[in-house]
């Protein structure tokens, strides 16, 4: 099973509020910097009062974390997501995703913000079997000079088949990952997307012609 709990996207200053507050999903998330907060209650609604609504497209309603039916969504179907609008297009260089996930195999695509023709912005990958022991990724296509992509390695492949609380942070050209609340490492990604405007964002899977989500 690929399974999400939440997904909360937010400013800087809110990944640690809820990274140190151990946010429980039936307390909605709601404070200063908040873009969008997903805790999918038997829907895809955004609960921050922002109004960006997911459409769920081939993703079917699951068991939560603790036990609670239709409160998280797998991922298992192919091409299976949940479509939104993009939510960072002015907060490229200032941003944290937070989610809860049971990974599978091997993970994949979280979160991302894509362009019909391959073009991908803040696109965030949580992955249990590449880069050795797994990692967390943030990519970037196109930046300058090409490719973007900053990678926080941590040991996620002893991890699937149960829930954790994935968080990378990005400031500036500086991203940081954490692990159920632990500080994991950092990394650096440079520049800031220069392609066209993103018409898509997808939970679960990526979205345009190069489609690749979640594996295992």
């Amino acid at each position: 099973m690929k399974r999400f709990n939440i997904l909360a996207v937010a400013s800087v200053l809110f990944a640690f509020t809820v990274m140190c507050g151990g946010v429980a999903v039936a307390v909605p998330v709601i404070t200063n910097g908040l873009v969008a907060a997903w805790e999918f209650n038997g829907n895809a609604d955004d609960v921050s009062g922002g109004g960006n609504h997911g459409t769920v497209v081939g993703a079917v309603a699951t068991a939560d974390r603790f036990g609670n039916a239709n409160s998280a969504y797998s991922f298992a179907n192919s091409q299976a997501r949940i479509e939104v609008s993009p939510v960072f297009s002015n907060h490229q260089t200032q941003l944290t995703y937070v989610a809860w996930i049971n990974f599978p195999a091997l993970g994949g695509s979280v979160y991302g913000e894509f362009t019909t023709d391959g073009r991908t912005r803040n696109y965030w990958l949580a992955r249990t079997g590449w880069d050795v022991n797994g990692a967390q990724t943030l990519s970037t296509y196109p930046a300058p000079g090409g490719f973007s992509n900053g990678n926080v390695n941590m040991n996620l492949a002893d991890r699937t088949q149960e829930w954790v609380q994935v968080a990378l942070v990005r400031n500036g050209d500086t991203i940081s990952g954490y692990l159920n609340g632990n500080f994991e490492g950092t990394d650096t990604t440079a520049g800031a997307y220069t392609g066209s405007n993103p018409t898509l964002a997808a939970i679960g899977n990526r979205y345009n012609s190069h489609a690749g989500g979640w594996y295992g």
